[in-house]
C-alpha cells in the first residue's frame, strides 16, 4: 500500500491517473471480488501484466490451505485472467502478460511438485511456478489467441527487493551484474505497446526476441498445459466456494 501511494504522487496529473486496490493476491476468494469489482464498475484493460510474485525460503499456507506462492504465484494469475476475461474485462485486441523467470528453464511441469517438496525448496518451488506460467500462456494462446495477446517473458536477473530477501547471497555475490529494474520491464512494456507476432505458443520472450522455453530436453518430458488447466480449474472452484 504505501509503495502504491508513493507511485501515484510520482505521476503527474498530465500523465494520466493511478487508481490502486491492494488485495491479498494468495486468497482465490479476494482475487475474485477483484474481477468482480472491476466489472461492476465498468473497468476494461488494454493490459494485463501477471507480474506479482513471490519467492519464500520457508513453506507457508494460506487460509485457504494453499501453498502461498504457489496460490500467488500461479493459481491468483489464473483466477484472475479466467475471470477479466469471462466478466467482459479484457477485451478484444487486449494484452496479457505473464512475468516468468529464467530460473523456470532449469524444471520441467510437474503438476505434483508446484506446492513444494518435503523437505521444502523456496528456489526450486518458485522455478517451477514460472514453469507453469509458461505452460499457462501456451493454454490461453490456443483457447483466447484470436481475441487477445498473450506472451510470457522473464526480465533476466534483476536487482529487486524481492531477489535481495529472497536469494541474499545470490545478490550480494552478483549485485554488480544484476540488471536495473528499467532494464527489467523493458520488454513488458515493448511487448504491450508492439504486441509483435509469435511463432509458436510456447515461446517465451527475452530482450524483445522470442527465445525457446527451454534448454535441456528433459523439461520437455513435463506434464502437459491441459492437465495444469484442469488442476487449477478444481483448485479455484474450491476455494472460492469454501469462501
Amino acid at each position: 500500500t504505501e509503495k502504491l501511494q508513493q507511485l501515484k504522487a510520482e505521476v503527474s496529473s498530465d500523465r494520466g491517473c493511478i487508481i490502486s486496490h491492494t488485495i491479498d493476491l494468495s486468497l482465490m476468494a479476494s482475487v475474485a471480488s477483484l474481477a468482480t469489482y472491476f466489472a461492476n464498475n465498468g473497468v476494461t484493460f488494454d493490459v494485463l501484466v501477471n507480474n506479482v510474485g513471490l519467492m519464500l525460503n520457508k513453506q507457508s499456507r494460506t487460509d485457504d490451505g494453499l501453498e502461498t506462492g504457489f496460490a500467488t504465484n500461479v493459481l491468483g494469475h489464473y483466477l484472475l485472467t479466467e475471470q477479466l476475461i469471462s466478466l467482459g474485462a479484457l477485451k478484444s485486441g487486449s494484452t496479457v502478460i505473464n512475468m516468468s523467470s529464467g530460473g523456470m528453464y532449469n524444471v520441467a511441469l510437474e503438476i505434483n511438485a508446484l506446492q513444494g517438496d518435503n523437505p521444502y525448496d523456496g528456489t526450486l518451488t518458485y522455478a517451477r511456478h514460472k514453469r507453469a506460467q509458461v505452460a499457462l500462456n501456451e493454454h490461453w494462446r490456443q483457447t483466447y489467441g484470436d481475441m487477445i495477446n498473450f506472451y510470457t517473458m522473464h526480465p533476466g536477473w534483476v536487482s529487486t527487493p524481492g531477489v535481495e530477501t529472497a536469494m541474499p547471497e545470490f545478490h550480494a555475490a552478483l549485485s554488480r551484474l544484476l540488471r536495473d529494474p528499467e532494464a527489467g520491464a523493458d520488454t513488458a512494456l515493448w511487448l504491450a505497446f508492439t504486441k509483435p507476432e509469435q511463432h509458436d505458443a510456447q515461446n517465451i520472450w527475452f530482450d524483445r526476441a522470442q527465445r525457446s522455453p527451454h534448454f535441456f530436453s528433459g523439461t520437455r518430458q513435463g506434464d502437459s498445459s491441459a492437465a495444469l488447466v484442469k488442476h487449477l480449474q478444481k483448485l479455484t472452484q474450491r476455494s472460492v466456494e469454501a469462501a
